[in-house]
């Protein structure tokens, strides 16, 4: 399994594909619980669209180690800036440095 994994419903997402993210898109909700389930220790960074943040936020609360870390990565214009400060604010909360 990829290092790099991307989670969203629409097929736009493959655009992640070049950047080296595993790309999987979800037609329910549910599936996107059972890919968290399947994941190995391997898996660094998840991305995922705005649509899925309740089952992502619900993830993240149970985790129990600092990885995988989660960036919610907007694929529409709309947020693109709110969330580019989040991914900034999430990345220094993790590994402790300010990347961007």
């Amino acid at each position: 399994m990829s290092e790099l994994i991307f989670l969203s419903r629409k097929t736009e997402a493959y655009v992640f594909s070049a950047l080296g993210f595993d790309v999987h898109i979800i037609n329910e909700l549910d599936e996107v619980q059972k890919i968290l389930n399947s994941l190995d220790r391997n898996v660094k960074i998840i991305g995922f669209d705005p649509e899925l943040k309740p089952v992502m936020d619900k993830y993240k609360d149970k985790k129990q180690t600092v990885y995988p870390i989660l960036l919610e990565l907007p694929l529409d214009g709309k947020e693109t800036g709110s969330k580019v400060l989040e991914v900034k604010e999430s990345i220094k909360k993790s590994i402790g440095i300010d990347l961007l």
